[in-house]
């Protein structure tokens, strides 16, 4: 009974001492990982920025690669992601400039109006100039939203995007 007792007793003891040991890592400036039990093993340049491991969690193991290497996957990845955030951004470029390019038709249209109207009222000498110059931009602000309306179908863009175009130039009559 002795000796199963003093067995235990040594055994209790010596996972004590295993579990409560401390692993230490860090990376140095050429981005090799370094890995001790003992921080005055690692490198003195790591020593001060050294991770402690969890001595309750032993199982739990991070690989962090060396800087600046990337594995070839990850790379195509990365380049996918840019290319795909390009598209996006070109498609709000379009979508922006087709807003631009409705908003001064609408603007140039309704100006020709206003245009028309006034030399109307006022019976001025050369209103009938004024009034001719007026439908000429009336006209030009017709065909640039046919115009336009073409392009849209050939761009791709977001339903709400289309909506708020059409909506816009739907101020411009026929």
């Amino acid at each position: 009974m002795k000796y199963f007792i003093l067995t235990l007793s040594i055994l209790v003891a010596s996972l004590l001492n295993t579990s409560a040991a401390e692993n230490y890592s860090c990376r140095d400036s050429k981005g090799r990982l370094h890995v001790a039990d003992n921080l005055m093993n690692l490198p003195e340049e790591c020593r001060y920025k050294a991770d402690i491991s969890d001595p309750k969690d032993p199982g739990k193991v991070n690989y962090v690669p060396p800087a600046g290497q990337t594995s070839q996957s990850n790379n195509s990845f990365e380049r996918a992601v840019r290319q795909e955030q390009q598209t996006i951004s070109q498609r709000k470029r379009k979508a922006e400039s087709a807003v631009l390019q409705a908003e001064k038709l609408v603007n140039s249209y309704e100006s020709a109006i206003l245009k028309r109207k006034n030399a109307l009222r006022s019976k001025r000498y050369g209103f009938r100039n004024t009034i001719i110059q007026a439908d000429q931009e009336m006209q030009s602000a017709r065909q640039g939203k046919q115009i336009l309306i073409k392009k849209l179908k050939k761009t791709r863009l977001t339903s709400t995007q289309q909506e708020q175009i059409e909506t816009l130039l739907n101020k411009i009559q026929n």
